[in-house]
């Protein structure tokens, strides 16, 4: 049926009502062979022991309503079954009327047997719409007929039984997502759920996450993600590939041992363990990594990613190669060392102030003399600071 209960017609009592014709056919006939048996000699009943015809006619009352009171006990259990049962499928009906979800089941004959209020109201169709027999290609049609279908009913049964199901967008920018199960004994059922927002939430979503995958690509520092779980890295941006010369698609999935050298892998360990063990959650560090034939200094920024319970679920790796950069603060340092030293050997006092407000910035050994003290003392200080007249006594 297509209302609101289930279909359960009168076809339980036929069993029944054949049981007590094949009663009242069977004992009369029975009764008067078992009688034409007993007296064959006898070609009148008038020949024989009216005891004898008496028990024979109370036996046979007696064998009648036995076997009637056997039928109306078949009778009433077979209804007190059809009540149960209806009462049992007005449950079922009313539980699946209260579904968020629109359900359609079908018979093996794929006609409509049972068809919610959910399902009206998500198509805009009413009870008066579901005809008696109606099947359900001929419901799809009339969703065609009626704007709420955008696919063929071959597209819809083939598209709705794959395991992702069928999403069809209505009029007004409603999605319903459509799931058709066959069911053994060749019937069906459907489950139709308006995903609108769902479907909104899942683009707003998609769009934010393009954004900032956008942005990280586009930054000059390295950005890896990685479970905490399993080690394995969840996102690696641009500037990931190219210092680690490995495409994103070869390092998604793939844990450190996995990508990198044992030792590079060993020291990518010890800095995601320092992190996890930060009370604050996050580590700092600079470690050696190798790359092709040379060796890399990396300074590494790792935080840790918590879950809504606070446990940690992601590990993010921000990191840069500081190699060039720690080459030329050592080369600057040591050129400095140099230029300090040949300062300090000049035969001439050697003095260095600031114009703006005369403050010595340097002087060598030999200006010691000259400022009477040494030359850290005297860094930051002006000439009237060192060469204040005495006053006199």
């Amino acid at each position: 049926m297509a209302g609101r209960k289930w279909q359960a017609g009168g076809k339980n009592s036929i069993p029944a009502r054949a049981l007590l014709c094949l009663i009242a056919a069977v004992v009369p006939f029975s009764v008067a062979r078992a009688a034409t048996a007993a007296f064959a000699p006898s070609t009148y009943l008038g020949d024989l022991d009216p005891g004898v015809v008496w028990e024979l006619l109370i036996g046979s009352v007696v064998v009648a309503s036995f076997l009637g009171a056997i039928g109306l006990w078949v009778l009433s259990a077979l209804r007190k079954a059809k009540r149960a049962q209806l009462r049992r499928n007005a449950f079922v009906s009313s539980a699946l009327n209260h579904l968020n979800q629109g359900v359609v089941m079908t018979d093996a004959q794929e006609r409509i047997v049972f068809c919610n209020d959910r399902y009206l109201d998500i198509y805009g169709l009413s009870r008066a719409d579901i005809r008696r027999h109606m099947t359900g290609t001929e419901l799809l049609e009339l969703r065609r007929d009626r704007g709420v279908l955008d696919v063929s009913a071959a597209d819809f049964f083939a598209r709705a039984a794959a395991p992702e199901g069928l999403v069809t967008e209505l009029p007004g920018g409603r999605s319903v997502l459509v799931r058709y199960f066959p069911l053994p004994n060749g019937g069906s059922v459907a489950t139709h759920l308006d995903c609108t927002d769902q479907r909104q939430l899942s683009r707003k979503l998609a769009s934010t996450t393009q954004f900032l995958e956008s942005v990280l690509d586009n930054v000059p520092v390295c950005v890896a993600a990685k479970n905490i779980e399993d080690g394995r890295y969840i996102f690696a941006n641009r500037a990931f590939e190219r210092f680690s010369r490995f495409s994103r698609d070869h390092i998604v999935g793939k844990r450190a041992d996995e990508i990198f050298r044992p030792e590079t892998a060993l020291s990518i360990d010890a800095a995601d363990r320092a992190a996890l063990d930060a009370p604050e959650g996050y580590h700092r560090s600079e470690f050696f990594v190798e790359r092709g034939a040379e060796k890399r200094i990396l300074a590494s920024n790792r935080v840790i990613a918590r879950n809504e319970a606070g446990e940690p679920e992601f590990l993010i790796a921000l990191f840069e190669d500081v190699t060039d950069r720690r080459s030329l603060s050592r080369e600057l340092e040591n050129n400095k060392k140099f230029l300090e030293l040949v300062v300090d050997n000049i035969p001439v006092s050697l003095i260095v102030q600031r114009v703006s407000d005369g403050r010595y910035l340097l002087a060598n050994r030999s200006a010691e003399t000259i400022l009477n003290r040494r030359r850290e003392d005297a860094a930051g200080l002006t000439a009237s600071d060192i060469f204040t007249r005495a006053k006199p006594s």
